[in-house]
């Protein structure tokens, strides 16, 4: 993937123009149970990454406090960290973003996947391609534990 899946015809960049991040309050229809915690809603953390020509990716990141540590205001932190390190960068290389936020910022994996799904669906979308089939395919039929 990456600059590889792309065709020598392509367009030789397609840069990355804009990052917005867009905070939502979504409740959840009934309360959402684990052994550690209960919730009845949650405060996410949209991705918005535009490219020059005006094609847009979208990414989500939702926190888990008790799990990776994240809170609403520490994603939007990060966020902002993140967000001059994928100006400029070209769209159809996901890889070399994730590097380049791995760089920039450790740890904080939340807000890292919401900016990669923004990422990746920029790439598939200039590849023409669904998501999952940019991501490597999928199966129709798979195995469970029934």
């Amino acid at each position: 993937m990456g600059l590889a899946y792309f065709p020598p015809t392509f367009p030789k960049a397609v840069i990355i123009s804009r990052v917005e991040l867009i905070q939502a309050e979504l409740p959840f229809h009934a309360p959402f149970r684990i052994a550690i915690s209960e919730s009845s809603g949650t405060t996410n953390v949209f991705v918005r990454l535009t490219t020059a020509s005006g094609l847009v990716g979208w990414g989500e990141a939702s926190p888990s406090p008790a799990i990776t540590g994240d809170t609403p205001e520490t994603m939007l932190a990060a966020g902002r960290l993140l967000a001059p390190v994928l100006l400029g960068r070209d769209a159809r290389d996901p890889e070399g973003a994730e590097r380049a936020m791995r760089t920039r910022l450790t740890g904080h994996p939340t807000m890292k996947s919401g900016f990669d799904m923004a990422v990746h669906d920029l790439a598939s979308r200039l590849a023409e391609l669904p998501l999952h089939l940019y991501l490597g395919g999928g199966r129709r039929l798979f195995q469970t534990d029934n």
